[in-house]
């Protein structure tokens, strides 16, 4: 079996496409080419990636990088194709019409992010919306197959072929966990991922210096500000509490996990995260960290179900911090979240269990 990949808009190193899927796809015998855009070919841990040169501009994008990436792809003569952008469906139709076998990989609800984007005039959101909406229908009728990464995303699409294949950690980054010594730690809890407004950060601060002085409360937080603006809002707060630790690779992901008590996952209400599965709050889970995250119902029931952490307003850092300290305060209750998490994440919310999905509907496919 001979798969290629292909992606104009996300990175090489994006970790669903490259590290997850392509990756999984070569450690289990299947030649697998990466196509996007980069500075120059390359082989990483088995899998060719192959690149064109990244065009400036949304237009120049779409009507040259799209049509150029489309063209290598082809000249892979591969099995299957499988791709990761909805600006690459009309390329892909055109592919189903020469007699391919093309995947679409639909890794959000585009009609829904377009219409909560404020930047958009309002005038532009609607038209736009139903424009992705029609793009999908387009897939949805056309393409080999589907995949998607959430239950309510599932639901958007009637192809015969459509599999859920959801972003769960990859347990091969979380095999030196020692949970027994997590009440030996300091009391830092941890956020890592995007540092935005929606995601939390502010209402974090806010609530660990609330905390309770004696408990000597950490805020540790791995990521990159996404805006000066945002940046420059927060380092306008009482950060005493707070430790920026920047960029991190994958290992050093790990070694600040295993510094903490507790994850933080208290997204904001949007249309991007309140049906979505939030893939830090599976990372925290293997890694056995109790998890404190946002009321919102996809959350509730992995977390009532795993029995392995608190559930809280995010908006609300009274709440966020009353969770912090509760569970400082009560060794038993850490213990025991971090371990129900760990077994959860180990049992069923793994990539392993996902890799099969993904695989098996390759094989479906080409039968």
């Amino acid at each position: 079996m001979k798969i290629v990949h292909f992606t104009s808009v996300h990175p090489l190193s994006d970790t669903r496409i490259f590290v997850k899927q392509c990756c999984s796809l070569e450690k289990q015998g299947i030649e697998t080419i990466l196509i996007g855009c980069g500075d120059f070919d390359s082989v990483k841990s088995g899998v060719k990636i192959k690149v064109i040169p990244k065009r400036k501009g949304f237009l120049k994008r779409l009507f040259l990088t799209d049509f150029a990436i489309t063209k290598k792809a082809l000249a892979e003569n591969a099995d299957l194709y499988h791709f990761h952008d909805p600006e690459l469906i009309p390329f892909a139709i055109l592919m189903r019409l020469l007699g391919e076998k093309v995947v679409f990989d639909a890794h959000e609800d585009l009609s829904l992010q377009i219409s909560n984007k404020v930047w958009l005039p309002k005038l532009l959101r609607k038209p736009l919306a139903y424009f992705a909406r029609f793009l999908y229908w387009l897939a949805d009728k056309t393409m080999s197959g589907i995949v998607t990464v959430t239950p309510t995303l599932i639901r958007l699409f009637k192809n015969k072929n459509t599999v859920l294949v959801r972003n769960f950690p990859d347990l091969g980054e979380f095999t030196k966990v020692e949970v027994d010594d997590i009440n030996e730690r300091g009391n830092h809890a941890v956020y890592v991922g995007g540092v935005t407004k929606v995601r939390g950060l502010k209402e974090n601060i806010l609530a660990i210096n609330n905390v309770t002085p004696n408990l000597n409360a950490k805020l540790l937080v791995g990521g990159t500000f996404q805006s000066q603006d945002f940046e420059d809002e927060i380092n306008a707060l009482d950060l005493k509490s707070t430790d920026f630790k920047g960029w991190l690779s994958r290992d050093e992901v790990q070694s600040l996990l295993s510094q903490a008590k507790i994850g933080l996952v208290t997204l904001h209400p949007t249309a991007n995260y309140y049906d979505a599965y939030p893939v830090k709050m599976f990372e925290y889970m293997a890694a056995g960290l109790p998890v404190i995250a946002s009321d919102f119902p996809v959350y509730r029931e992995i977390i009532e179900k795993a029995n392995c952490g608190i559930l809280v307003d995010p908006l609300k850092p009274k709440e966020i911090s009353e969770a912090i300290e509760s569970l400082l305060c009560a060794p038993d209750v850490i213990i025991k979240y971090a371990r129900n998490g760990r077994k959860a994440a180990m049992e069923y919310y793994n990539w392993q269990h996902e890799a099969n999905q993904l695989v098996s509907l390759y094989q479906q496919i080409l039968l």
